[in-house]
């Protein structure tokens, strides 16, 4: 952010946001966080129920932001088929 005494440039600049990256997780992280093994994860993974990018054939990341808004869908999910 630029310093600035300038009522205008001052309001601008705190009308600014930091762009934010989403964080990138390891498989690793993600069966720590979801309490289960990588296997676990991997399966998840190949079933599409937590979303994945594959950034070279042996690296792959889970978007933090992603797998719990798919954590999110699948428990909205869950919750109807027990009523029915």
């Amino acid at each position: 952010m630029v310093e600035s005494t300038h009522p205008k440039l001052e309001a601008a600049n705190a009308s600014l946001k930091p762009t934010t990256v989403p964080e990138l997780l390891s498989k690793e992280q993600v069966a720590n966080l979801l309490g289960v093994t990588v296997r676990t994860v991997n399966n998840l993974m190949a079933k599409r129920k937590i979303p994945f990018v594959r950034l070279t054939g042996r690296i792959v990341k889970i978007p933090a932001d992603a797998l719990c808004d798919s954590l999110r869908r699948q428990l909205h999910h869950s919750k109807a088929q027990l009523t029915q």
